[in-house]
């Protein structure tokens, strides 16, 4: 080093990145990888539930929903074909999108069998809490 510093010489073509450079590149990096693992799960989720099928309990659900008397005519439609035995209620569990309210049926099951485990799970914890008052 000389200790010699030239001002009048054009500053250097290299741009240095700043610390918010690269904390949004490693934001960025950090939000793909975290978008691809969803993605991932979403798609074995979904491999899964069309290699299990529609278990009994969840077709006599999609069933109640669909044929309820106060159940929206989209659904109500997909009650009377299955009843008809132009479909099954597998169809629509394994391709909802395919049919006109078949992915609010789906939505609605989910949301009642989540009450019920939610319910179930309340009841195991009543339960779990007698038990340790008793002891």
């Amino acid at each position: 080093m000389t200790g010699h510093y030239d001002a009048s010489a054009p500053p250097p073509d290299e741009r240095v990145p700043s610390l918010l450079d690269l904390a949004s590149v490693d934001v960025d990096r950090r939000l793909e990888d975290v978008l691809g693992r969803v993605d991932d799960l979403a798609a074995e989720g979904e491999e899964r539930r069309l290699a299990e099928g529609i278990d009994p309990a969840t077709a006599a659900l999609l069933d109640a929903i669909a044929g309820a008397d106060d159940a929206p005519l989209v659904l109500r439609s997909l009650h009377r074909r299955v009843h008809e035995g132009r479909m099954e209620w597998a169809d629509v569990w394994t391709r909802p999108s395919d049919y006109d309210g078949g992915s609010r049926l789906l939505f609605a099951a989910l949301q009642a069998q989540g009450r019920g485990l939610a319910a179930e799970v309340a009841r195991l914890a009543a339960e779990d809490g007698g038990d340790r008052r008793a002891r």
